[in-house]
């Protein structure tokens, strides 16, 4: 029989919401500032899955410009009503309790692949939120509720998870909204997701904030409006109190039911390294389930924990990969679909794949500290043995002018390895820049090169990254030596972060004078 293998789904992909439509599998995941937003990915054995949709991808239904890391789109949640796909989903602007700068949305389309409508602006009271069905025809939208003067009265600022009736004809929600679940003693009770079995309403949450206390937490109630009576073994699934696991931080998922009765759910999980950092940010996992009727959901094997292997759904089918390690650019078919920019759709402007037959052009802007005009495109890290290698063919006319290969977190988390321009001897020279607390570092002298492309190698390896390069044949030669790889990730810092770490090729020009720079390929090794 075959296996799960966790993570599922690897590399930055949080808050996976998985539904099913008659033998296939959706499950969505964040993106945060990456653009398009929200990412589709489709199996039918849960065990292979292939990216078919990125259902944001227009500035009528978000603009990011402006938004800073690891705020934007969050934990989009999919549904299906029999005849329209939905999903409900927030743009964060600020991680701050006291000012409530969160909207959520919500979109449809009668195709999973699309059209997706123009986003329907909902409310602003709390993220996370969520779109319930019921089976007489009327629609619930919930979301966790912040409580901006909770600091005040001594009271959590997680309020709990407030539902409201929607109007799908009217486009708004209508009635009275009321916290049906303050949450449990875990607090910060967000994510929720609600299920309808045996005559319950099932409620499933992600409690414990986002670290390593993160868990699933289950109610239940007969009225849909509550109360809701807490499963009496929760957390149904947590790494907490299990330091061994190398799947932590899990929690916020949702379940889904099989065409012959199994029962799985989808959650969130990272891969700490020996200094507790997590690179490859919060991935998605998959574990088995068993809820017998008129019960409560447990874990298959009777535990709390989530496991790496996984007894995979009966009858499942494998369909071809859609994913290749050696990516090529050609003016007749579209950019690479697991390619990501940040924060606004790709341009003619900034990018073509046109200019020159076989290459992908970019023309540079503003430089990787900033939140507005990135000309990037990321591919994200899947492993933490990875390298990624590029041919750059780029002649810098200005000293303001630069363009490489960077392993790329946040803007003020990156690893830059750049061809640019000395000011004073005009001398073309490869350098390598490290962001560190918002100040970039420059670890190795310029070192010269010649006219012409070279090739360009970053190389994450657990706690260290290495870069390399060569030109004209030459063997490859490293720049510099060793340098941590926590920078790009989650824990780094003081800022909360959410997403993972990228490979990127990207360009910045200062001067305005749209100097191409031009890649060749993007080759991933995991070996």
């Amino acid at each position: 029989m075959s296996k799960i293998h966790n993570p599922v789904i690897p590399g930055f992909n949080p808050d996976p919401c998985i539904i099913r439509v008659d033998r296939d599998y959706y499950l969505a995941t964040s993106t945060f500032e990456w653009w398009p937003a929200v990412l589709i990915y489709h199996s039918r054995n849960l065990v292979d899955w292939n990216l078919i949709a990125k259902p944001i991808d227009r500035v009528e239904q978000l603009d990011l410009r402006g938004t800073q890391g690891s705020r934007g789109v969050w934990a989009p949640a999919l549904s299906y009503d029999g005849e329209l796909f939905h999903i409900a989903y927030t743009h964060g602007k600020l991680l701050n309790p006291h000012y409530l700068d969160q909207t959520n949305y919500l979109v449809t389309a009668p195709e999973i692949t699309g059209p997706w409508c123009d986003r329907i602006t909902i409310n602003r009271t709390g993220f996370d939120p969520s779109i319930f069905h019921d089976d007489d025809g009327r629609k619930y939208y919930l979301n966790m509720m912040l409580d901006p003067y909770a600091p005040h009265t001594g009271e959590h600022w997680f309020a709990g998870i407030v539902m409201q009736e929607y109007c799908p004809k009217q486009k708004k929600l209508i009635g009275e909204d009321k916290i049906i679940f303050p949450g449990t003693d875990l607090r910060y009770t967000e994510g929720p997701h609600l299920y309808k079995k045996d005559g319950y309403y099932y409620l499933v949450c992600a409690e414990g904030g986002s670290n390593w206390t993160h868990a699933i937490t289950v109610a239940r109630s007969k009225d849909i409006w509550g109360p809701y009576e807490v499963h009496q073994d929760n957390p149904l699934i947590t790494s907490d109190k299990d330091g061994d696991n190398p799947l932590q931080k899990s929690g916020h998922g949702s379940i889904v039911d099989t065409p012959d009765g199994e029962w799985y759910c989808a959650h969130l999980c990272s891969r700490p390294d020996a200094t507790l950092h997590s690179v490859l940010g919060r991935e998605t996992s998959i574990q088995k389930l068993v809820w017998p009727e008129g019960d409560w959901p447990r874990k298959a094997n009777g535990s709390r924990e989530p496991e790496l292997v996984v007894e995979a759904p009966l009858n499942g089918e494998a369909l071809p990969d859609n994913r290749t390690n050696d990516i090529r650019f050609s003016s007749d078919e579209p950019l690479y679909p697991y390619f990501q920019t940040l924060r606004e759709p790709i341009d003619p402007s900034w990018l073509s794949l046109d200019e020159r037959p076989g290459w992908l052009r970019l023309y540079g802007r503003e430089s990787l500290y900033c939140d507005y005009e990135q000309s990037l495109i990321g591919h994200r890290v899947e492993s933490v043995h990875e390298s990624a290698t590029t041919r750059l063919d780029f002649e810098p006319e200005h000293f303001r002018q630069s363009a490489g290969l960077a392993a790329f977190y946040d803007d003020n988390g990156w690893m830059y390895l750049s061809v640019a321009k000395l000011r004073t001897s005009g001398q073309k020279i490869l350098r390598l820049t490290i962001s560190k607390n918002q100040f970039p570092e420059y670890p190795v002298e310029p070192i010269p090169l010649e006219d012409g492309p070279v090739d360009l190698k970053v190389q994450i390896d657990s706690l260290v990254v290495r870069f390399f390069y060569r030109q004209s044949g030459d063997d490859w030669q490293q720049v510099g030596t060793e340098y941590e790889s926590k920078i790009l990730a989650d824990e780094f810092g003081n800022r909360m972060r959410f997403t993972g770490a990228f490979f990127v090729l990207c360009a910045q020009d200062a001067t305005a004078r749209r100097t191409p720079a031009d890649f060749a390929y993007l080759k991933l090794d995991m070996s």
